[in-house]
């Protein structure tokens, strides 16, 4: 979910608020409607929808943001960090028609809350996604209390996803809108099971693996949905008949039921994707039979596991899910494919530790590999490792901090929501005494002390602070 320039306003806004504020104050503060007001808060309430701060509503009083200060404090910084854009014209056609192509049904309104515009802008727009798909021979249908549906011809839909994917593949914004609000990625465990049955049985990595792969996805998608095609349906079968790693590709496919046009389509798929060179003599032996981007990812997850362990029964599906990602990274970065990660302040500022560690590690990975990571790339590699640690710690997910200070109740607490401020990944324990940090670590494990004194304990890392926590501290 993006957010306007107006709509980010009004959050900030209501964040320097503490008592309620009405509809009406709001309209007259931004200069507009009191309906435009409440469209604008149906896209922060969806924004707000993952984080813990919520805008209360009250007959008769208004509304208000209800969180604790830190929280309030976090969200205006991610809020003053975004660099606000608005989807330009083909974006947002790329978008809809994308939509379209990977929903059973979609409605205007749901068109629109993904684009992060009004409803009526996504009518203006169209007719001219419409005449596109009619020149594609593909129909849309809107049916009244139901929403949009598309039919058509499967291969034409097919060729057409393919078509509108290949202008869109290095547009993370146009991709990331898509998945999010789409169906598209259903069947994504499949296609990864199927991607690496091919590559063992020819011997070969795609270096084109996401582009493949949601290619796969689309495909599952369709004959999830009743769409398999007929039965020599599929275009050029000669021609993929003929193709040299048909058989392999054949004898690869056949632990998964699909009908043999499918299959043939899924030939063409892998026919025409691209595959990566062998890797150079020089290199260690073991990367014979490993790629180099699970290497990364089991290296990274070993570094991990060091810090705050991950569940075991996680590790499989953590190491894979990182893999996948950094393939695609390592094949931009290999191809000299810029990429702009427009959340990079953000990132940096909201998971400041796991930016850091990611950064350092990667670093380290540099030489071995050959591969300079980018801060953009390494943020997003942050945020898959942050979202895999939301969804896969063992216990708290985060860092168990003991705070130890010596100083006063005040100080103490001001300390305390400086550092949730800095880095909201800790989980902080007190503060307290060094007489009671030595009972409470009899008892329990800490991953960090962070001490005002020069306190001093065996095996846990200690990072000495001024009480008032100076930039340089942090």
């Amino acid at each position: 979910m993006m957010l306007t320039k107006r709509q980010k306003d009004i959050l900030i806004y209501l964040c320097s608020k503490r008592e309620y504020i009405t509809i009406k104050q709001l309209a007259m503060k931004f200069n507009v409607s009191n309906r435009t007001i409440q469209n604008d808060l149906a896209f922060t309430d969806s924004f707000l929808s993952n984080s813990k701060v919520i805008i209360d509503r009250k007959s008769n009083k208004g509304i208000k943001v209800i969180a604790n200060e830190s929280e309030i404090f976090n969200l205006c910084q991610e809020l003053k960090s975004l660099k606000y854009r608005t989807l330009d014209n083909y974006e947002r056609l790329s978008i809809i028609s994308l939509l379209l192509l990977c929903n059973p049904i979609n409605t205007f309104e749901q068109l629109s809350n993904a684009c992060g515009v009004s409803r009526q802008t996504i009518i203006n727009s169209f007719q001219q996604v419409e005449d596109n798909f009619i020149k594609e021979g593909i129909k849309i249908h809107k049916i009244r209390g139901t929403g949009i549906k598309i039919t058509g011809d499967e291969i034409r839909i097919r060729k057409y996803f393919e078509s509108k994917l290949s202008k869109s593949i290095q547009d993370e914004v146009i991709l990331s809108v898509v998945v999010r609000n789409s169906k598209l990625m259903e069947f994504d465990k499949i296609a990864n099971e199927i991607i690496e049955s091919v590559e063992n049985e020819l011997n070969v990595q795609f270096i084109e693996f996401m582009k493949i792969k949601l290619l796969l996805d689309y495909s599952l998608y369709r004959i999830g949905n009743g769409c398999a095609l007929p039965a020599d349906k599929c275009t050029n079968i000669k021609e993929i008949k003929d193709y040299k790693g048909y058989e392999s590709i054949i004898s690869a496919l056949s632990n998964f039921e699909y009908s043999i046009s499918d299959k043939l389509y899924f030939c063409s798929l892998f026919m025409n994707a691209k595959i990566s060179d062998q890797y150079s003599d020089n290199l260690k032996t073991y990367r014979d039979s490993i790629d180099e981007a699970r290497m990364i990812s089991e290296y990274l997850f070993n570094k991990l596991q060091a810090i705050q362990p991950l569940a075991i029964d996680s590790k499989e599906h953590f190491i894979h899910g990182l893999t996948l990602h950094l393939r695609v990274a390592i094949y931009r970065i290999r191809n000299k494919i810029p990429i702009h990660n427009e959340f990079l302040t953000q990132i940096k500022i909201s998971m400041p530790l796991i930016y850091e560690f990611t950064k350092k590690e990667l670093l380290k990975c540099e030489k071995e590999f050959d591969i300079a990571f980018d801060e953009n790339e390494i943020a997003f590699i942050a945020m898959y490792i942050g979202s895999a640690y939301e969804n896969s710690f063992k216990t708290e997910s985060r860092l168990a901090v003991l705070l130890v200070c010596s100083f006063g109740i005040a100080t103490s607490s001001i300390l305390k929501t400086k550092i949730l401020q800095a880095i909201p990944e800790c989980n902080i324990i007190g503060p307290m005494s060094e007489r009671d940090a030595d009972d409470y670590l009899s008892k329990n494990e800490v991953n960090l002390i962070i001490s005002t004194n020069e306190y001093q304990v065996k095996d846990i890392p200690i990072i000495t602070v001024n009480p008032l926590l100076f930039p340089e501290d942090i």
